[in-house]
């Protein structure tokens, strides 16, 4: 603790827009289809 982040903070920010996007679409596939 109390070092720098270093391009970790970058990686972080990725994953959350990644997983954020990927749920997006997964959510509205769902939401989306036929009901049946």
């Amino acid at each position: 603790l109390g070092t720098g982040i270093g391009h970790n903070g970058w990686l972080a920010v990725a994953w959350c827009l990644g997983l954020a996007v990927l749920g997006y679409f997964w959510s509205t596939s769902k939401f989306n289809r036929d009901p049946k």
